[in-house]
């Protein structure tokens, strides 16, 4: 992911916004299976820029996709995930 971020010129930057990782970033991260990221792709949980054959995550966007995640006590006691629940 180094080599995408000295072409975008932001290598060492900090910013999440300006921060681009590729799936196997995304994998480690967050301890997740390929399968898994590509369920968050077509449900539109996380958004995603292709090159070819290649897709790239904005890293504040999955910062976003997990703040949106958080845990909330329901009044039924039972807690669930905001951006998880069933329409």
């Amino acid at each position: 992911m180094k080599k995408i971020n000295k072409v975008n010129g932001n290598a060492g930057d900090t910013n999440p916004s300006q921060v681009w990782l590729d799936k196997q970033d995304i994998l480690q991260r967050l301890h997740i299976s390929s399968s898994t990221l590509q369920k968050w792709r077509k449900k539109k949980l996380l958004p995603y820029s292709r090159l070819g054959r290649k897709i790239y995550y904005l890293e504040s966007d999955l910062l976003r996709m997990l703040e949106n995640a958080r845990v909330e006590e329901e009044k039924s006691g039972k807690k669930t995930p905001r951006a998880f629940k069933r329409k």
